[in-house]
């Protein structure tokens, strides 16, 4: 067992951590820059948790105006407020599909999305998947790739994270929705050779560290120079190689293949480096660690939630507006 149960602590509930995260970040947001030198007195909780399900239906709207017929989603959606420059709806992001099958879950869940919609949904994003992992050496998806064709943008590498990414979603969605998106989803995590992006194509037998990806350049691989050798959203990387066929080399890559050293000290509270904190959250956002801790003590929500304190503190003392924080 990789990670193992610690005591309950009530204060690390889920819902009220993310619930005083959206009453910091969202403050602000909805305030005029008048209100907001005024220094305004924070929202209730019990209030935020009533725009929590407002939230949510607006960000599922994204996904509905975003992605195509085949399942894949635009990496940004034409808006007024942008300039006409960044207005391509043509091509998707392989981490912005696997948010929007997580999308589909609790747009099903929370009752926003009829379960037949988000079900057929879905199912023809896995096949999509399906299509485009079958043609991708070892499985790893291509970073960004044109809507219609499929095919991988030019100079957009395979990338380890987006695809997990990606696959974390489909995986949400097949325990949800069950059926041909629960096998698809499984075939898609059979198809990824670990060892592949770990040995860098097998020329680097011994490296515990998975990179970044690769460039496919006619029959040849050409792997990125960056691994991920540090704590980041990237420990995703190893943590899932942890149910492939390589359960050793697995084992040796999440333990010792990144560091672990805790750089951010301050105010007698210690994390990870000054991190965006979407690397702290990524990781919980499809896997639940709360109270949990691996065999050589590393306990993620315990670090996500040092992480956000420190950052709480420190925009206080930098001149950041009350309530604005969450550098990411």
């Amino acid at each position: 067992m990789l990670f193992s149960p610690l005591e309950p602590d009530r204060s690390s509930d889920r819902r009220e951590f993310f619930t005083q995260a959206l009453a910091a970040v969202t403050g602000p947001v909805l305030l005029s820059s008048e209100r907001l030198r005024a220094d305004p007195a924070p929202a209730p909780l019990a209030q935020l948790e009533r725009e929590i399900p407002r939230f949510e239906r607006a960000a599922l709207r994204y996904f509905e105006h975003a992605t195509h017929e085949n399942g894949m989603v635009c990496d940004r959606v034409a808006l007024d407020l942008l300039p006409p420059r960044v207005h391509d709806l043509s091509v998707a992001s392989i981490a912005a599909v696997g948010y929007a099958l997580t999308g589909y879950v609790i747009g099903v869940d929370r009752g926003t999305m009829k379960r037949e919609v988000g079900a057929a949904l879905a199912a023809q994003t896995v096949r999509t998947l399906l299509e485009v992992s079958g043609r991708s050496p070892g499985g790893w998806l291509p970073h960004f790739l044109h809507c219609g064709s499929l095919q991988t943008c030019k100079g957009s590498e395979h990338s380890t994270i987006d695809t997990i990414l990606c696959l974390l979603g489909a995986l949400a969605a097949g325990e949800f929705f069950g059926g041909a998106v629960k096998d698809g989803a499984k075939r898609l995590f059979d198809n990824l050779d670990f060892e592949l992006v770990r040995t860098n194509g097998g020329k680097e037998r011994f490296k515990l560290t998975y990179s970044h990806g690769y460039m496919v350049q006619g029959t040849k691989l050409h792997f990125l120079k960056s691994n991920w050798g540090d704590f980041s959203e990237g420990i995703l990387v190893p943590l899932l190689s942890l149910g492939t066929k390589e359960p050793v080399a697995a084992y040796f890559a999440w333990s010792f293949g990144w560091s672990r050293n805790k750089g951010w000290e301050e105010d007698g509270l210690r994390t990870f480096g000054p991190l965006p904190l979407f690397t702290y959250y990524y990781p919980l956002g499809f896997l639940d660690l709360r109270d949990r801790r691996d065999l050589l003590g590393l306990e993620p929500w315990a670090e996500a939630k040092t992480a956000v304190e420190l950052q709480r503190r420190f925009c206080a003392r930098s001149g950041y507006p009350h309530r604005l924080w969450g550098l990411s």
